[in-house]
C-alpha cells in the first residue's frame, strides 16, 4: 500500500532495529529525573511513531518539574485526533489542523524549541515527516528568553509514553509504537538532522550524529531489562550521556522490530465490523461472531506466513479488498473471502467450502500461508498442516491448496483476516512481533520475524523490506 513506510535504502544506508510498544491498558511508561540542570530554552525532541489506539487523549511524552503543573511540556494527540505541543510553563500550544489516523504508518515528529529567537514563529517549531507545519488550528507561542523550567531544571522528570499531573499521578498513556527517541539540550534542531528524503520522495530516518548535551538522551531500544533504569534495561540511553530511564509496566516482549525502516502488519480498527476490541499494538483482539478484523498491508504477488494464537474457535484467512469489511456480518460465505474456521471444521472459499478435520482448541496456533504468486493458500494447527477433501496440505511441495482468487477478484490486493467462529473471543496475531510469548523462534529466509512454527520455504513475514523483495 502507497503510504506505508518503510522497506526502501536510504542515502545513507541507516537502518532502525527496534521499537518499543506500548499498551495504554498496561499504564506502560519510562521515566528519568534529571540530575542537574540543562537549557531551560532551547532544546528538541524527535521520535517515530505509529499509533494504535484512535480517538482518546495519548501524551507520547511530558516533562514536569518537582510534579508541578505550572512547569509542565508535553507532546499529545488529543480525543479529535490531532498532534499537539502543550504546556502549562507560559502558555505554549500548537495544535495541529490535521488528523493522525493512520495506523499502518510510522510518523516523523520534531519539536523544536529555542525561546532566544526574535520571531515568535521560530521559537517553536513543528516538523512532520520532514515538513514544517506553518498553519494552526490553535498557536500559542512563548514570550522570547522564556526559561521552560519543567526541561531545564534540575530534578526534571521525563517521561515517554505518559503524562504526570502534580498529584503526582500518570495518566492519558500512549497507545502504539515508539522508536528512535531523541532529546537534544541545547539546540533547536531541524528534521533534516535526524531524517531525509530517499530517491522515492518518501521522508525516512538518518542517523543523528550532534551533541545531546547535558541532559539529552536517545532511546534505541536495544535492551530488554526492565525495572530500574541501567544500560541493560528498555530505557537504556545510548547517547553517551548514561541518562537512563525506568521502565514500568514493560516487558522484554515489548521490544520489537516493527521499525521506520521495516514497517510490519497489524490490524486496521478503522477498517473491521463493529464490536472488536483492540490492545498490545493492534495484535491483540477481542472480535465477536461474525465480527472481521484486517490487516493494514494488503498483497498482490508474494508468498506470506503469520500466525494467530487463539483463545477458542479461530477464523483464519485473507479477505479481497472489494469486500465491505464494515458492515459487521458473517462473510466467510462470501466471494473475496477464504478462511479456515476450527470452529466450522470448514474452510470457506468464494462461497465454496471444503471439509477439514477441526476441533476448538484454547490456545492453539493457526498458521496461515499464503501463495499469491500461484493463488494458492493453506493452514496448519499447531505445527500440522490440516486435511482437505484432497489430502493433507503442505506449502513447501503445493501439496493440496484450497484457491484463493477466483470469478472477479483475480486482481487487487488481498489482506489478512480474522473473524471469531463463534460468541466473543480473544485473538492474538504474529505477523513476525509476537505479543505473546515464543518458546522455539523461527524466522523467514530473510531473517525477518520471530514464530512460533517453521516459516515455510520461500514464505516470508508480512513487512515492508520483503514487500519491496517480493510483493
Amino acid at each position: 500500500m502507497a503510504f506505508l513506510i518503510g522497506g526502501a535504502n536510504s542515502a545513507t544506508g541507516y537502518e532502525i532495529d527496534n521499537s518499543l510498544r506500548y499498551n495504554d491498558g498496561d499504564s506502560a511508561r519510562l521515566s528519568h529525573t534529571t540530575g542537574s540542570s540543562g537549557s531551560a530554552r532551547t532544546f528538541t525532541w524527535s521520535m517515530w511513531l505509529k499509533r494504535s489506539t484512535l480517538s482518546s487523549t495519548q501524551y507520547f511524552f511530558n516533562s514536569n518539574n518537582g510534579h508541578s503543573d505550572a512547569a509542565f511540556l508535553g507532546g499529545l494527540f488529543n480525543s479529535s485526533d490531532e498532534l499537539l505541543i502543550t504546556s502549562w510553563d507560559g502558555g505554549t500550544e500548537l495544535k495541529t489542523n490535521g488528523l493522525f489516523r493512520d495506523v499502518s504508518a510510522w510518523y516523523h515528529i520534531v519539536f523544536a524549541i529555542d525561546t532566544t529567537q526574535g520571531t515568535n514563529t521560530n521559537r517553536v517549531k513543528l516538523y512532520i515527516n520532514g515538513t514544517q507545519e506553518t498553519s494552526f488550528d490553535t498557536a500559542s507561542y512563548p514570550n522570547q528568553n522564556h526559561d521552560f523550567t519543567g526541561v531545564g531544571d534540575s530534578g526534571v522528570e521525563f517521561i515517554v509514553g505518559a503524562m504526570e499531573n502534580s498529584s503526582p499521578a500518570y495518566a492519558n498513556f500512549y497507545d502504539g509504537y515508539i522508536s528512535e527517541f531523541n532529546f537534544v539540550d541545547g539546540a533547536q534542531k531541524a528534521a533534516s538532522d535526524f531524517g531525509e528524503t530517499n530517491d522515492n520522495g518518501v521522508w525516512i530516518p538518518k542517523k543523528y550524529t550532534g551533541s545531546y548535551g547535558t541532559n539529552g538522551y536517545f532511546l534505541e531500544f536495544q535492551q530488554t531489562g526492565t525495572g530500574t533504569a541501567s544500560a541493560s534495561t528498555i530505557g537504556a540511553d545510548t547517547s553517551g550521556n548514561t541518562n537512563h530511564f525506568t521502565s514500568t509496566s514493560l516487558a522484554a516482549g515489548d521490544i520489537t522490530t516493527d521499525t521506520p525502516t521495516n514497517n510490519f502488519c497489524t490490524y486496521n480498527p478503522l477498517d473491521t465490523g463493529s464490536g472488536s476490541t483492540f490492545s498490545e499494538g493492534n495484535l491483540a483482539t477481542n472480535t465477536g461472531d461474525n465480527k472481521n478484523d484486517i490487516g493494514t498491508i494488503g498483497f498482490e504477488n508474494g508468498k506470506w506466513y503469520w500466525e494467530v494464537k487463539a483463545a477458542g474457535s479461530g477464523v483464519v484467512g485473507v479477505q479481497h479488498e472489494s469486500v465491505n469489511h464494515l458492515n459487521g456480518t458473517n462473510l466467510n460465505d462470501d466471494v473475496g473471502s477464504v478462511a479456515y474456521s476450527t470452529h466450522h471444521g470448514v474452510i470457506f472459499h468464494n462461497n465454496n467450502s471444503d471439509s477439514s478435520p477441526s476441533s476448538d482448541t484454547d490456545g492453539c496456533i493457526i498458521g496461515c500461508a499464503v501463495d499469491m504468486d500461484n493463488n494458492k493458500i493453506y493452514w496448519h494447527k499447531d505445527g500440522t498442516y490440516i486435511d482437505t477433501s484432497g489430502g493433507t496440505q503442505n506449502p513447501t511441495t503445493a501439496a493440496n491448496p484450497i484457491t484463493v482468487a477466483t470469478g472477479t477478484n483475480t486482481s487487487g490486493f488481498w489482506f489478512p483476516k480474522l473473524a471469531s467462529g463463534s460468541s466473543s473471543q480473544t485473538y492474538e496475531t504474529n505477523f513476525g512481533n509476537p505479543n505473546f510469548s515464543i518458546s522455539s523462534g523461527n524466522a523467514d529466509a530473510n531473517g525477518y520475524g520471530n514464530f512460533e512454527y517453521a516459516v515455510p520455504s520461500g514464505y516470508y513475514s508480512l513487512c515492508t523490506k520483503n514487500l519491496a523483495e517480493f510483493g
